[in-house]
């Protein structure tokens, strides 16, 4: 009679003997099961995304966005029928996704955060050079 059964180790089944999976060959059947699983999970998450993006780049087309900024001057644009999110206040410019997106490009010269700038702006009056130095020093 032979029985064989997952053999996980190094080995072959004899008659009349099943080997039993060692504990590393236990470790390993685990680890490629949740390595298929990770795998599968992440396949599957990329089809959604790319429903999901197919579902907004279709939708955007008809849609009008507003401009946006928030407290440290960062622009961003935003459906024009929804409630800004919380922390940000319209810029005034409403339009096309390709319009906000030039008028951001036309205004928001300086990418920097405004508290950056503030900081940059007082040590460079102050002569303290680095902004590094200063933020340590605070």
């Amino acid at each position: 009679m032979l029985t064989v059964g997952r053999s996980f180790g190094r080995g072959v089944a004899q008659p009349g003997h099943q080997k039993k999976p060692t504990a590393c060959g236990k470790f390993l059947a685990v680890a490629f099961n949740a390595v298929g699983f990770f795998d599968r999970l992440q396949r599957k998450s990329t089809l959604q995304r790319e429903k999901t993006v197919s579902f907004w780049d279709d939708a955007e087309e008809g849609m009008t966005f507003k401009v946006v900024l928030n407290h440290e001057e960062q622009y961003s644009i935003w459906p024009a029928d929804r409630a800004n999110p919380l922390g940000w206040r319209d810029a005034g410019k409403q339009g096309s996704k390709i319009e906000c997106l030039a008028y951001i490009e036309e205004v928001w010269t300086d990418m920097r955060p405004l508290s950056l700038r503030k900081k940059m702006e007082e040590q460079a009056r102050l002569g303290t050079g680095d902004v590094r130095q200063g933020a340590e020093r605070a």
